[in-house]
């Protein structure tokens, strides 16, 4: 390929790129959860999502980092964080353009072109999520990791620890998809360690660094080791494996009917890599497999996205499916395949723009699974959605939480009018007012309260119920609630999430909530409400 023809076409590569970003970028309601923390955080009262507590109610550490950063210079969420997205995934291109920049520059062009043709890619570059710098942080570590491996020792040592930093920001921007790395970093390591003879603990600290700096951190900071929404929706009680199985099944299922050829370059990919026998290859797709039985296990259980935890891992699969070809006769039936996706599936992002539904389902799915996407285009919380006079995002729930943060009362359950969903509202109420998150995901008692009996569960909604006093006590300051055992437990929650940081009692709060010692408050507190639901139940 001549150098001229390589230029354009980049440059149009870059322009069909463009205009498919600016028409379908968006932003969903989570991310602005995200983002309250952020305008907390950049105007001084710390890492918070209510100013009251420090709870950690984001899932992508590092995601966040650089958005307070870039809001403190911006005071400006949402075009501030679509423009971010859209350089990463600039800088993504550019990544893989370096990597196949001395030889087999078509690749280049095979890889975008494989881009285009996911929904869960494309939806998710933008939506104000952590997706494209998870993108970015994966493809970088398996360029780095599918390249020939050093001869020397000394290249060796080096490569081992920058693959050991990247996966370690992957961790940090989002815990569970480090899996995604774990094989091939597991591989290098026990590798390496055999050559070094065991002298592999330095590199070992150094490179996992960014992961093990921020668990101390959280720690330290917030009392707890994982983000608050773990424990609201992973570690929910009340939802079995037979269920997070059905659920999974219904996330992929909705994957092949909306969005085939996400899950269709993953299988080629996975294929190609076994056929090539190239164990790089195999280690990356193994890492791929494993993230994917965990969504189907775990992951589809906490998000009602069409597509939201397939991002990540098929961008990986299209890096390696284009690594592997190894020249244009075997590029062509690839091609051909996305080719016919972009045909045939109406959800391909070439032929779906702006609030378009082309499933013809009006965004609803199997299982509550929606697509998000065409629900935020239709509701105005969209690039593209911005009307003269009118605030991004352009969204009735942030009107409505302007309009609390004029009024008298400081408490509001749940988000606009009452509903789940509580970012938009809560961005749009402000530092003073504190929001009640029936689900938990920012509330640190609810987030450990079993589910709701009777509630019918849908992705990422397991409602529960307040418990009496509670609201009370957030009104107050204090601790109202009627429950002996629960009003034991929430005074440690409190002591955790509002005492001073490195008092010796908060300490010992903290390993007691850790180590499981505060489980018997919570086990006699919802033994005693079954006895009395069972009683309602049996009055006349």
């Amino acid at each position: 390929m001549s150098p001229s023809t390589y230029r354009s076409l980049l440059a149009v590569s870059l322009v069909v790129i463009t205009w498919m970003f600016v028409t379908q970028a968006w932003m969903v309601d989570d991310a602005y959860i995200t983002l309250r923390t952020v305008d907390n955080f950049v105007n001084g009262l710390g890492l918070r999502w209510n100013p009251d507590e420090r709870v950690q109610v984001y899932t992508h550490p590092l995601w966040m980092i650089c958005l307070s950063a870039l809001y403190f210079l911006t005071r400006e969420a949402f075009v501030t964080t679509l423009a971010f997205s859209f350089v990463l995934l600039l800088a993504l291109i550019a990544l893989v353009a370096a990597r196949f920049a001395r030889e087999d520059r078509w690749k280049l062009f095979v890889f975008l072109g494989l881009l285009v043709v996911s929904k869960a890619f494309f939806d998710f570059t933008s939506s104000g999520l952590e997706n494209p710098l998870t993108s970015l942080l994966l493809v970088a570590f398996h360029v780095v990791w599918l390249a020939p491996t050093p001869e020397a020792l000394e290249g060796r040592t080096r490569r081992h620890l920058g693959l050991l930093t990247l996966a370690a920001l992957v961790f940090v921007n989002r815990i569970d998809t480090l899996l995604l790395c774990l094989p091939a970093v597991a591989w290098e390591t026990v590798s390496l360690a055999r050559a070094l003879r065991g002298r592999i603990v330095r590199p070992l600290l150094l490179g996992t660094l960014p992961a093990t700096g921020w668990i101390a951190f959280s720690v330290i900071y917030y009392g707890m080791p994982l983000p608050n929404t773990a424990y609201a929706k992973a570690l929910v009680d009340g939802v079995g494996a037979r269920a997070s199985w059905q659920m999974g099944a219904a996330y992929f299922l909705n994957s092949l009917e909306w969005d085939p050829a996400t899950l269709a370059i993953m299988a080629l990919a996975t294929i190609r890599a076994f056929a090539c026998r190239s164990r790089a290859a195999i280690l990356s797709v193994g890492g791929m497999l494993l993230y994917l039985l965990y969504v189907a296990r775990v992951g589809a259980s906490g998000t009602h996205m069409s597509g939201r935890f397939f991002s990540a891992a098929f961008v990986l699969a299209a890096l390696v499916l284009v690594t592997l070809l190894r020249d244009w006769r075997e590029a062509a039936p690839v091609c051909a395949i996305a080719a016919a996706f972009v045909l045939l599936s109406p959800g391909a992002p070439l032929r779906s723009q702006g609030s378009s539904n082309p499933q013809g389902t009006e965004g609803h799915g199997r299982s509550g699974i929606i697509d998000t996407r065409f629900f935020v285009h239709r509701e105005g919380a969209a690039l593209l959605s911005w009307e003269r006079g009118r605030a991004w995002p352009n969204h009735a729930w942030y009107d409505e939480g302007r309009r609390f943060s004029h009024g008298e009362e400081r408490v509001h359950v749940g988000g606009s009018g009452g509903g789940l969903p509580i970012g938009f509202f809560g961005f749009g109420a402000g530092p003073s007012k504190f929001v009640i998150d029936e689900l938990g995901l920012a509330d640190p008692l609810l987030a450990r309260l079993p589910m709701k009996k009777g509630w019918q569960w849908t992705g990422g909604h397991f409602l529960r119920d307040i418990p009496d006093g509670y609201e009370e006590s957030v009104r107050t300051g204090g601790n109202e609630l009627r429950d002996p055992d629960l009003r034991a437990f929430y005074e440690k929650i409190r002591l955790i999430t509002r005492g001073p940081i490195f008092s010796a009692d908060r300490w010992k709060a903290i390993v007691e909530l850790q180590t499981g010692a505060l489980d018997p408050l919570l086990l006699a507190y919802e033994a005693r409400q079954s006895r009395q639901l069972i009683g309602k139940q049996g009055q006349p």
